[in-house]
């Protein structure tokens, strides 16, 4: 494709990639440069754009334009403002007659700031990466010439096969978004080409036996582990390379770890003695798409299309025009009531509930007899959003308003016994809930004026105006809020349950729950370190050498419990994604079909001094296959809302639950 494309460029032509991510059209370029004779450094010119390098920018654009050379410019998004700069160039070059040799490409990550008139004069070239892993694989082997993988040792040919597998795995798993990795990493086939060579001279005096630590070390901490910068994806990373880089590979060994699924056929690595063409037609036919290859249940299919599913219909009800948003309800009187829960059928009441989950408030009720725009009661007039966002306000209002807490009241209360940690972060709780009731308040307030014309309608006033109209949680909100992916209905509901759990506390302050639905709270690990902070204090511990310890209950629900645990707390509201719990075993195990989660059982969480047992990384160890260290998040879109990690007892390899991506989350969203 690049080559028919770059037939089309000239020297008054450029060429411009737009890149995604883990796509790498540097090599395909050096390569398309050596078909065409030219020299790197003397006739083909590689420059990354980045502070500084804008001079040598121009310089080598001069010289180019009047010997006839190739410059590659990458990442000038990095530098929008010099990119005006460079058309003035490129036009002067124009006017003045450049060599017909003179050729000039650019890539860039999307962005606005790319000047138009530049892109204007360019031909665009979108490059992705292959999709589904069987493409992704044949590609990674493309990228190694035929006669450099024949003239290969078998070992280095098996090796190579898998280090290609490696790849494909990695960047095939961020598909999966946060169940893949935590994080997006620019995986690219440089990573790749890079890595067989520093493989390569480990090699070089054939060793009897494959130096697999080694080899290991350098991929999954040097070359790939470079970019990675979370430990939970780290872990990842290595779990599948101890797995993969061993003598099995080179034993015809079968690719897919831990498949759940008996009745499918996994992939096993070729034969080291096959030819490059033998590998190739090795891969077309043996290997297909499938989460089992990654590592994954069956189930990850469904939770990545839900999400890709549940993405697309927001964004269509987004676009959606306003005043449609109520075609139902925007008909006065004929809106008959409870007619369910969607925003376009039955009255104004079924609306609003659609919206913030609630049954609705005064003024708002089942029979559709007041119209969305505040008109008359005839059914007439259409205010479509601002009608919507009227009616949302009142009724977020009314269930907030009242609602809150006096911290003053509180502390006086636990005053004869002493506010200690416990009480502490329930105090933090019920501040933050405060200032976040306070907030929504005001903007509510203020956006009521407006609306009625008391206010003008200020940009601020318009976006909140929008989210509630169309059941999005508004930003302003979001900002001051705990982490969340909820949308406003659902968020709305979760709100009330959390400031209900805070009034139960508050009407016994010194006493602890019997159990904490700890999902309810915006700071769970505060609540976390008030326990090891007790436990320090009645065992006279040293703080720094607890660490916090969790042992799942035989019990669902929580009123089973009468007293408080004897040691630490209990806690619920964990739900475990990528795997289920069997309550009667007490274990570990894989998931249901179609099931991708479930609800943990209540769950105590205790400290306990830090031993040199505990320290071990049990959790990605191959020596500890009893207990898996499964990270705990606050929402499902993971990263940087981990919380702490919980040990869960498993029978199987702990390196399957790692490879499943296998967490438990407070908050699962709507």
């Amino acid at each position: 494709v690049l080559d028919s494309i770059f037939k089309d460029a000239s020297s008054d032509v450029p060429v411009f990639f737009i890149l995604s991510q883990g796509a790498d059209v540097v090599a395909d370029v050096d390569k398309l440069a050596v078909k065409y004779g030219r020299i790197p450094g003397v006739s083909y010119h590689n420059v990354s754009l980045g502070q500084g390098q804008d001079v040598v920018a121009e310089a080598r654009l001069t010289t180019a334009h009047k010997q006839g050379h190739w410059v590659m410019l990458n990442n000038v998004h990095l530098m929008p403002r010099w990119l005006n700069r460079c058309d003035d160039l490129l036009v002067s070059f124009q006017s003045a007659g450049s060599h017909p040799n003179f050729r000039v490409l650019f890539s860039a990550d999307p962005s606005n700031q790319i000047p138009t008139a530049l892109l204007a004069r360019c031909i665009k070239l979108a490059s992705d990466p292959p999709g589904g892993l069987k493409a992704t694989m044949k590609r990674s082997l493309c990228c190694f010439s035929k006669d450099s993988v024949e003239e290969m040792e078998p070992m280095g040919k098996g090796i190579l096969f898998g280090l290609c597998y490696f790849h494909a795995v990695m960047s095939e798993r961020r598909q999966f978004g946060s169940l893949g990795f935590n994080f997006t990493y620019p995986f690219n086939s440089g990573d790749l080409v890079q890595s067989s060579m520093l493989i390569d001279r480990l090699l070089e005096d054939v060793p009897p036996s494959a130096p697999w630590d080694d080899i290991r070390s350098l991929v999954g901490d040097v070359m790939y582990g470079g970019h990675i910068v979370d430990d939970v994806d780290a872990r990842i990373c290595n779990t599948f390379l101890d797995l993969l880089m061993c003598d099995n590979l080179l034993d015809e060994a079968d690719l897919f770890f831990y498949a759940d699924n008996k009745k499918t056929t996994g992939f096993q690595a070729p034969q080291t003695s096959k030819s490059f063409e033998g590998l190739l037609e090795h891969v077309e036919k043996k290997l297909y798409d499938s989460p089992l290859a990654l590592g994954f249940h069956p189930n990850a299919d469904i939770i990545v299309r839900n999400d890709m599913a549940m993405e697309l219909l927001q964004t269509v009800r987004v676009l959606a025009p306003s005043s449609n948003s109520l075609s139902g309800a925007n008909q006065g009187n004929n809106g008959g009531g409870g007619g369910g829960a969607s925003v376009v059928s039955g009255g104004n009441a079924t609306a609003v509930s659609a919206l913030t989950g609630g049954g609705g408030g005064s003024g708002v009720n089942g029979g559709g007899s007041t119209s969305v725009d505040g008109g008359e009661d005839d059914g007439g007039g259409g205010g479509g959003g601002d009608g919507i966002a009227d009616l949302v306000l009142q009724d977020i209002t009314e269930r907030l308003l009242g609602r809150g807490f006096d911290l003053s009241a509180i502390q006086g209360a636990c005053a004869s016994e002493g506010v200690g940690p416990y009480q502490n972060v329930f105090l933090q709780e019920c501040a933050m809930l405060n200032h976040l009731i306070a907030t929504m308040i005001g903007s509510l307030e203020e956006l009521s004026k407006g609306i009625k014309g008391e206010l003008i309608m200020s940009e601020a006033m318009e976006k909140l105006s929008s989210s509630l109209s169309v059941g999005n949680l508004p930003q302003v909100w979001r900002d001051v809020s705990y982490p969340t992916k909820r949308q406003l209905s659902s968020w709305v509901t979760d709100l009330i349950k959390r400031i209900t759990q805070m009034e139960t506390w508050a009407n016994r302050p010194t006493t602890i729950p019997v159990v904490t639905w700890i999902s309810g709270l915006s700071n769970p690990q505060s609540f976390l370190t008030a326990v090891m902070q007790t436990s320090a204090h009645e065992n006279a511990y040293e703080l720094d050498r607890l660490s916090i310890f969790t042992e799942v209950t035989k019990k669902m629900d929580p009123l089973d419990f009468p007293t408080t645990a004897k040691d630490g707390v209990y806690i619920y509201g964990l739900t475990l994604e990528g795997a289920r719990w069997a309550l009667g075993s007490s274990n570990l195990e894989p998931s249901m079909p179609r099931e991708p989660s479930c609800v943990m059982p209540v769950m105590n969480v205790r400290a306990v001094m830090v031993t040199p047992l505990l320290t071990k990384a049990s959790g990605g160890s191959s020596t500890s296959n009893t207990e898996y260290e499964c990270p705990v998040y606050a929402t499902r879109e993971r990263g940087s809302t981990h919380v702490f990690d919980a040990k869960l007892r498993t029978r199987a390899a702990v390196a399957k639950w790692i490879l499943a991506g296998v967490a438990l989350i407070l908050d699962m969203g709507n």
